[in-house]
């Protein structure tokens, strides 16, 4: 097992156990750095038996089972998404305004590894590690925003974005195209939605017309059936796609939008 598949092992279990990462620094007996580098697979090429041992101990599980090369299942919990949809309606994360903390917030180098970390899961499909990840990163984010100044501020911004845009238009253009070709249908026309959605972001709308149309065709029904997709599609039209005027009404029409 490398270090990568190590450090993800300890951070499942980690938030399984709802650990804080400081707190668990000081478990190990290590720095908040140390763990971050190992949940992040940048503490050494392979796991030393002492440290699998000591974070196993601290965990409350066998090292087997820490080292067992399939992670028992486990699907998004409605706690996480409880506490994601709390975070979201956080007067100071709708505002944008400091909550009253006393404390300083994470530097932004670190809020970019959080990010980095939460969007490396998302595409690998570890959607359990958001459920824990996104609520302190939206607080953490937001409360930066307001705390630093000048380049940081606008690099706090950056991350509250959380990949909105141009930036989520290049993150699906890095996903590996034998990847995508492994999905199921519904799967793909799905990520063409979702990548439709930050071409519409990023201005690139004749762009988005010919991503929905390629959806529509893999499956009609991610398309044609969803309420969100429906209110991109007349936000287009209102908005204007150019030379994609055509292929926008043959899309409107399937959707049996009227004209």
């Amino acid at each position: 097992m490398n270090s990568i598949q190590f450090g993800r092992r300890v951070h499942y279990w980690r938030t399984c156990r709802r650990i804080p990462r400081a707190e668990f620094a000081r478990l190990m007996g290590k720095s908040l750095r140390w763990v971050e580098e190992l949940e992040g697979g940048r503490r050494q090429a392979d796991p030393q038996w002492s440290v699998i041992q000591l974070a196993a101990l601290r965990l409350s599980i066998t090292p087997e089972r820490l080292m067992a090369e399939a992670i028992d299942a486990e699907c998004v919990r409605a706690s996480q998404i409880d506490a994601v949809r709390a975070a979201l309606q956080r007067h100071d994360v709708i505002t944008g305004s400091c909550d009253g903390c006393s404390a300083d917030p994470p530097p932004v180098p670190a809020l970019y590894r959080q990010l980095t970390y939460a969007r490396t899961g998302f595409q690998a499909g570890h959607f359990a590690q958001l459920g824990s990840e996104i609520p302190a990163l939206l607080v953490d984010a937001t409360r930066a925003a307001q705390h630093h100044r000048g380049d940081d501020r606008l690099a706090t911004y950056e991350v509250l974005s959380l990949s909105e845009g141009a930036d989520a238009v290049a993150v699906a253009a890095d996903i590996p195209g034998d990847a995508v070709e492994n999905l199921p249908r519904e799967c793909r026309a799905h990520l063409l939605t979702d990548r439709a959605i930050g071409e519409i972001q990023a201005g690139l709308r004749a762009r988005a017309v010919e991503t929905l149309l390629e959806a529509d065709d893999l499956a009609p029904e991610e398309v044609r059936c969803r309420p969100r997709t429906k209110a991109h599609i007349e936000n287009l039209r209102l908005l204007g796609v150019g030379s994609a005027e055509g292929r926008l009404r043959l899309l409107a029409d399937r959707c049996g939008l009227p004209r």
